[in-house]
């Protein structure tokens, strides 16, 4: 199989969006993160949308661990490119914080995986929003 991560995402801000914008922005503003992700919908990825703001990545049959943490920063880095232009006139980048866990010998259950990664995403989002953190047994 390789090596194999699933990676919770969700939408920084997204209520606030939808509050002051209004819901047609918000499904705007849902519409480019998913147009960004599909690109991960291949041989090597399975996307999903997992409720309204929470999406899920799993990338799996990648030759390194190396790969999968490449793959990612290169997608945050194009997440620093998106840009959305809202109703006021204000432009801002679509921002997600992101839960990583590695597929392995003590989770290989889907179940274990999907807690960890959340677990990892609900880090991110305590530790300030915006971020990548990998889940750690320790």
């Amino acid at each position: 199989m390789g090596y194999a991560a699933m990676v919770m995402m969700d939408l920084d801000n997204f209520k606030r969006i939808n509050d002051k914008y209004g819901h047609d922005c918000g499904d705007e503003y849902l519409r480019k993160f998913s147009q960004m992700l599909r690109q991960y919908h291949h041989e090597h990825g399975i996307t999903a949308r997992r409720s309204g703001d929470e999406f899920c990545l799993f990338l799996h049959h990648y030759g390194s661990k190396a790969q999968i943490a490449n793959c990612m920063e290169e997608f945050f880095g194009r997440l620093k490119d998106s840009k959305m232009e809202f109703p006021d006139g204000s432009v801002q980048e679509i921002r997600i914080s992101a839960g990583l866990a590695w597929y392995g010998e003590q989770m290989h259950a889907y179940g274990t995986l999907m807690k960890a990664a959340d677990y990892a995403l609900y880090d991110a989002k305590n530790s300030g929003k915006a971020m990548l953190k990998q889940y750690s047994l320790e």
